[in-house]
């Protein structure tokens, strides 16, 4: 299961409400809370990761769980080697985000609590970003499901603890209670079309999930929060095309595959914004690293730079809801393919020798030219 660390050590350990002053006193809050400054629950998971360690490490082991999960992802091949189960037997979805607006949030007038509401919502933020890529790595409803129960019965258990402990301090008992009652909603809406139609989360579920935890059924408020994202939950089915002129590629009379046309025609997303260009430091080192993989024309290499790189994540940060087919429809236009073809060179085709996934490998050696010391 993907573990809580961060919640798990304000109801158990070191971040408790009546250890926090002396665990972090003043000053150190104020540099913890700085750390998270501009950070969001929408931010790239290695993004999030890093300001959490930066704010909280020296206090709870959140590195060391960090790592493990790379471990995991590292392992994916071998682990569904040994199950003897076949990868891309996944639904495809966009990455689910992080629903933190159903239940009013309880008032954040000093700094602690302040404080307190960030690392809670973003260590659920981080929780759902591995949950997609654990679901990419493994390419497997099954391994998916199993795997969402588990963390499922973990927030159920946090959850438990939160209703029974922290009594003296109800605003930082009420943001852990909501920060796992919207992590719970936000992974059933988000993998809701995995299960079987008797399985899927409903109304009634909701219904029930806040009159165990608030002894309460939800208000009218609620109730309309939580019915108007039902619909926008990630579907299997394709979805009608956005007419909003900002999610179609500008056309341009140069080639795709010319370095300032590609960027061009990728507007309004800024090229040079996403987190593994910007980390290159300048358009110079950019153009040197995909201008090359342009030129060749070869579709496959192109879109697994842009998995690589990815590009794909970073529009999810600005569009709530973009979804894959979006995304493929979009390169569909740059590039003049249909959506099928895309999705063919993206995700593999036993009749294709150039899908993107064979070039993944060949895309990191390229990047980490630019960092020697790797």
């Amino acid at each position: 299961m993907i573990k809580l660390p961060i919640i798990n050590s304000i109801l158990n350990g070191d971040l408790r409400p009546e250890l926090i002053s002396t665990a972090l006193p003043t000053d150190d809050l104020f540099h913890a809370h700085k750390a998270l400054e501009g950070i969001t629950p929408s931010s790239m998971r290695l993004k999030i990761e890093l300001a959490l360690i930066n704010a909280v490490g020296q206090l709870v082991p959140v590195e060391d769980e960090y790592n493990r999960f790379i471990s995991r992802i590292a392992a994916a091949p071998q682990v569904l080697a040994l199950l003897n189960t076949q990868p891309d037997e996944a639904t495809i979805l966009s990455p689910g985000m992080f629903i933190n607006d159903i239940f009013d949030q309880p008032p954040t007038n000093t700094l602690q609590l302040m404080f307190y509401q960030q690392i809670v919502e973003l260590e659920c933020g981080r929780t759902l970003w591995a949950f997609d890529e654990l679901h990419q790595a493994f390419r497997n409803n099954n391994h998916t499901l199993a795997e969402l129960s588990n963390t499922l019965n973990r927030i159920q258990h946090h959850c438990d603890q939160a209703k029974r402990d922290l009594l003296e301090h109800p605003h930082v008992k009420q943001l852990v209670q909501q920060a796992l009652m919207h992590l719970h909603i936000s992974l059933m809406l988000n993998y809701n079309c995995l299960y079987d139609s008797e399985s899927r989360f409903t109304k009634t579920d909701f219904e029930y999930m806040v009159s165990k935890q608030f002894d309460r059924l939800p208000t009218e408020d609620e109730y309309k929060r939580f019915e108007d994202l039902v619909p926008t939950q990630p579907q299997t089915q394709p979805q009608p095309q956005p007419t909003a002129t900002e999610r179609k590629a500008p056309t341009t009379s140069s080639s795709p595959y010319e370095f300032e046309a590609f960027v061009q025609m990728i507007k309004p997303y800024d090229f040079m914004d996403i987190p593994m260009i910007a980390r290159l430091k300048n358009k110079k080192n950019a153009k040197k690293l995909m201008a090359p993989v342009l030129k060749t024309k070869n579709l496959g290499y192109i879109f697994a730079m842009l998995q690589y790189l990815e590009f794909q994540k970073y529009i999810c940060t600005i569009q709530k809801g973009y979804t894959t087919k979006e995304y493929f429809t979009f390169l569909g236009q740059i590039f003049d393919k249909e959506f099928g073809s895309i999705k063919n060179y993206h995700f593999g085709n036993p009749q294709r020798n150039n899908s993107a996934k064979k070039y993944i490998g060949k895309c990191k050696e390229e990047y980490l030219k630019f960092f020697p010391s790797h």
